[in-house]
């Protein structure tokens, strides 16, 4: 606990009072005493504090601060000394004044053997001189409160006494923040495991993108090397396309020369044929040109039709070759994407592991 809470008391007889409790307890707590005008820089000198003890005006500029402060709030017992005083001083009716909120009934009157008590409250300081000449109108006789009391008071020769904390008033504070300081560490303990939580998370997915996208970069140049192959298979295949038209162009080519074949041996016959037995050797000649005519045009036709089926197989994979070369592309512009994003992604896994380890 120690410098986690600051107790900052309005008078020396406060901070005996609070010395005396915090040993009581056990703790050890840093103790000062200061006026509103310095409480501020005072309590700066202990950046590490997380609850700040103090009541009065002091409690109202630390909170104005955005400081957590625990108020020390008037117990009943605290009021028995000055008023016993102020009785011996043959004073009737008291005004007890104080910041509201730090007595649990007030606005409220209570009559004490023949003693009228006034319990009142104030917002701001400034209001503190109105009140007090207002509570005098009600014949006032004598004021308990804080010092801006006091001096009001003493100012229009009213007799008065501090409003000083005694020891329940400053243990029930001292419990308080001790409680509080414990929520404090226990939410700290929290967010330090859930900040624990997050690194690993962020790491564990910073590892995965970062395997992502080397298995996407692998996978990127495989696209790459596949839309290469395809492009280059698209390529032969319409450079078959064309060798197919140029065999076929032969095909036709060899099916003219047999039928000019096939007629010049027709013709042949029949010039062997006029020329009677004298001809006779070159009927026979003409006859196996014919015969080889036929059979080259048959030959020619079984060609013709294996090649037109050799041209649709070739049609297909020309095809085929076409559409894969059209989706390797779009497999690679897009698998070159997803590697641009996950390496993008990557960098920003690296970043944030880098700035959380930073914190």
């Amino acid at each position: 606990m120690e410098n986690r809470i600051i107790f900052v008391a309005a008078s020396s007889s406060m901070k005996e009072n609070a010395v005396k409790v915090i040993q009581q307890m056990g703790l050890s707590i840093p103790i000062i005493i200061s006026k509103p005008g310095d409480v501020l820089h005072n309590v700066n000198r202990y950046p590490e504090a997380d609850v700040i003890i103090s009541r009065w005006s002091n409690a109202q500029v630390l909170r104005s601060a955005g400081k957590n402060v625990i108020e020390v709030r008037v117990e009943f017992q605290d009021l028995i000394e000055p008023l016993q005083n102020l009785a011996k001083m043959g004073v009737k009716k008291t005004a007890v004044l104080t910041q509201r909120g730090l007595i649990a009934d007030c606005e409220k009157n209570y009559q004490i053997s023949d003693v009228m008590v006034l319990v009142r409250s104030y917002d701001f300081l400034k209001d503190v001189d109105r009140i007090v000449h207002n509570l005098i109108s009600e014949k006032v006789e004598g004021f308990i409160g804080s010092q801006a009391v006091i001096d009001s008071a003493e100012n229009l020769h009213i007799p008065s006494r501090f409003l000083n904390c005694g020891g329940d008033s400053i243990r029930h504070a001292v419990e308080e923040a001790v409680v509080q300081v414990e929520k404090i560490s226990a939410e700290r303990i929290r967010q330090t495991e859930e900040l624990n939580n997050i690194q690993n998370f962020s790491t564990e997915l910073y590892n995965s993108i970062d395997k992502a996208f080397g298995a996407a970069k692998k996978l990127d140049e495989s696209s790459q090397e596949l839309a290469a192959v395809s492009k280059g298979a698209a390529d032969i295949a319409n450079k078959a396309s064309e060798q197919m038209k140029e065999t076929e162009n032969i095909l036709n080519l060899i099916t003219r020369i047999t039928m000019e074949t096939k007629i010049l041996g027709i013709n042949g016959a029949v010039e062997s044929a006029r020329a009677g037995d004298q001809g006779r050797g070159f009927s026979i000649i003409a006859e196996e040109i014919r015969q080889l005519a036929i059979k080259s045009n048959q030959s020619a036709k079984i060609i013709g039709t294996d090649m037109e089926k050799l041209k649709n197989y070739v049609r297909e994979v020309l095809k085929n070759a076409e559409i894969c070369k059209s989706i390797s592309e779009s497999q690679a512009i897009d698998n070159s994407q997803v590697t641009k994003m996950l390496e993008e992604l990557s960098k920003t896994g690296k970043k944030l592991i880098e700035y959380m380890n930073m914190g």
